[in-house]
């Protein structure tokens, strides 16, 4: 029993509040604690007799009334006592679920107390009770708590409140069929859990700042639950794998994993998140894997592992690179054939956009490739004929035994393309790649100068200017007629030379049929008058027009 508060009618004095009624629960370990209350605080080692927190109510006190026994502010008690239209007000800290009562006393004698108003079932941090003060030169509140079972199932509504899945008002909530007090009892031991890993987030950007996210998830079990966690790169050894300087391993709140995580009582699953270290090097996807080895805690489910990708920067086409080749005869090739290559690296560098054009081979085209010099063997295979957007997977090929090795290969421009043809079947045109300043995104132009006024000699050489490379040649009227359209328009020389195009255009069209007709036309008059202009040597009229 805790101690009782005191209030006369001067003045009032209390202290941690009575649990005048047997609170009850899950016992399944028979040691007289809620095993529930147990898991949710990690009090399994805790005496009831004892007081783990100082806070003058014992451990098993705090078990029946759900509260915290290893921290002293966390305890039932009545917080506040006001008197409120000839009432006293008595507001006490409560636990969701549980029920409480006010008793009280004039005396403080065993067998004195009793009860004060209805029970009051609680769903947050405090209830408030009304009471009045009494005749009495002194009357003494305490508390009392106790459990309720709103579904009949075993399970108090309070413990119900602590387990996902579970539903104080559902006998039969977190397994169909069966009661919550039978299903609870299966998943207290550590060994009912089954855990498994999965991917939620599968590639981390370096660039971008994206982050990669894994899951463990487990089923049935309620108690805290350590895992262990093993890590690897990618089991295939040509494939880049996460080295400790890439990433950082984070709980969901941002702190440090290293070799194990902990699911918290009750909790169904935990997040991890994969870091990404941004770098200055150049590297194609790298692979983490975490896996969760065997142990008998715990059932390892379908997926015992996951994986995440960390990668330079995303596929946005802002993060292509672009390496360009032109292509020239090869040595000892006498051929006028030249082309151009572009190869678009995507953002995360495990693929490219590879074109291709070319002209004036000295014969058929056979084939093209791209190859390095000297590795004996091809990269890549390309379509015959103009290439356009063909897909090429930066993977280890020929003497690059390793993914790595040929990106690192293209940056160093030691990879090359080249065509071959019937006269040349060793390649009669080849360029190696080298890495572009272009961007995908054209850049800004930078404002245009402002456009000075001109008078004078000034103004006339620049409407010949214009007149020069308007028209086939101005005359002297043709320059003055424009000289006083900028004038017109107050020296704005834009304006004028624009009016002027504008006219033109407005001007009707000069047909040439019209005037190759009228040719034709004047050509048989010429013969009528005189048929002799035209003989067999000189042609009928219009024929040469």
């Amino acid at each position: 029993m805790n101690s009782p508060s005191r209030l006369s009618v001067v003045c009032a004095a209390f202290a941690g509040a009575a649990s005048l009624l047997p609170a009850w629960g899950f016992d399944g370990n028979g040691n007289g604690l809620s095993d529930v209350w147990e898991q949710r605080y990690s009090a399994q080692s805790l005496a009831p007799a004892e007081d783990a927190d100082g806070d003058g109510q014992s451990n098993g006190t705090e078990a029946a009334n759900g509260t915290d026994p290893f921290d002293a502010q966390s305890r039932t008690g009545i917080s506040s006592v006001q008197p409120a239209g000839g009432d006293i007000v008595l507001t006490v800290k409560t636990q969701p679920g549980k029920r409480y009562r006010i008793m009280r006393s004039s005396s403080l004698a065993p067998g004195s107390w009793t009860a004060e108003g209805a029970a009051q079932l609680a769903t947050g941090s405090s209830l408030e009770f009304h009471a009045p003060p009494g005749s009495d030169p002194a009357v003494f509140f305490a508390v009392s708590v106790d459990d309720v079972d709103t579904d009949n199932d075993g399970l108090s509504d309070w413990e119900e409140r602590q387990l996902p899945g579970f539903d104080p008002s559902k006998a039969q909530s977190a397994v169909a069929g069966q009661d919550d007090g039978v299903t609870l009892g299966q998943r207290l031991g550590t060994g009912a859990n089954t855990v498994s890993f999965d991917a939620i987030t599968a590639t981390a950007y370096e660039k971008d700042g994206t982050v990669g996210a894994l899951r463990i998830t487990r089923t049935n079990g309620l108690a805290p639950l350590t895992i262990s966690l093993t890590r690897s790169g990618n089991p295939n050894a040509q494939k880049g794998s996460a080295s400790a300087g890439d990433y950082r391993l984070e709980d969901a709140a941002g702190q440090p994993i290293t070799d194990s995580v902990t699911l918290p009582f009750g909790a169904t699953s935990v997040d991890l998140r994969v870091v990404p270290v941004a770098d200055s090097l150049r590297e194609v996807p790298e692979m983490l894997t975490l896996t969760i080895p065997a142990s008998p805690k715990y059932q390892l489910g379908a997926s015992s592992s996951a994986a995440v990708s960390i990668c330079d920067a995303s596929r946005d086409p802002a993060n292509d690179r672009t390496f360009l080749a032109f292509l020239a005869p090869d040595s000892g090739v006498t051929s006028s054939a030249s082309g151009i290559s572009t190869v678009h690296l995507r953002g995360d560098n495990s693929e490219a956009l590879v074109d291709l054009t070319f002209s004036s081979l000295t014969s058929a085209q056979a084939a093209a490739h791209i190859y390095a010099p000297g590795s004996g063997g091809d990269i890549k295979g390309l379509p015959r004929g103009q290439v356009s957007g063909s897909v090429w997977s930066i993977v280890a090929a020929q003497f690059f035994s390793t993914d790595q090795a040929v990106l690192d290969a293209l940056f160093a421009g030691t990879i090359s393309v080249n065509v071959l043809t019937g006269n040349y079947p060793d390649g009669e045109i080849r360029g190696p790649y080298l890495l572009s300043n272009g961007s995908a995104n054209p850049p800004t132009p930078a404002d245009p100068p402002p456009i000075e006024t001109l008078t004078g000699e000034d103004l006339r050489r620049d409407v010949a200017r214009f007149l020069i490379q308007s028209t086939f040649g101005p005359t002297q009227a043709n320059i003055d007629a424009l000289v006083d359209s900028v004038n017109d328009a107050g020296g704005n020389r834009i304006a004028a030379y624009t009016n002027w195009i504008d006219s033109q255009f407005a001007l009707d069209q000069t047909r040439l049929l019209d005037y190759t007709q009228a040719a034709d036309a004047q050509e048989w008059a010429l013969r009528g008058t005189d048929p002799i202009n035209y003989t067999s040597t000189t042609g009928e009229p219009g024929n040469n027009n």
